[in-house]
This record gives C-alpha cells, structure tokens and sequence, in this order.
C-alpha cells in the first residue's frame, strides 16, 4: 500500500510505502513541492505520471513531470 504526503515545513512530497501487513513503512523523498497546495497524481500517457496541483504563488494550476 502506497500514499503520498506533503509537508509544508521542508516543501517536499514523500511518497509512503507499507510493508504487507501494516508493520513496517519507508518514507521516501519524491519531488520538491514548492508552492503546492492541494495535488493528485495523474498518468497522462503510457509511459509518465504527472503531478498535477494548485500552485499557490502563480494562483493557478500546474503540471509537472514526476518519474515512477
């Protein structure tokens, strides 16, 4: 089981992986997220996901390359 987390204070996405029955976890550094305010993750062709978001300086929303 995988979750994404956003953390305001280092302005980073960490993507969260549970181990199967829930007793271990690795919380790994995805991307930077500056200026990011609600996002969700999008496959918009076959090869790449996308991190699509609320950017909160540009008032607008965002699109940015995200690797696997």
């Amino acid at each position: 089981m995988n979750f994404t987390l956003n953390d305001d204070d280092d302005s980073y996405i960490y993507k969260l992986v549970l181990g199967e029955k829930g007793k271990t976890y690795v919380l790994k550094h995805m991307l930077d997220a500056k200026n990011v305010s609600d996002y969700f993750f999008a496959r918009l062709d076959k090869k790449n996901y996308y991190l699509v978001y609320s950017n909160k300086n540009e008032g607008c929303l965002s699109v940015l390359s995200s690797k696997k």
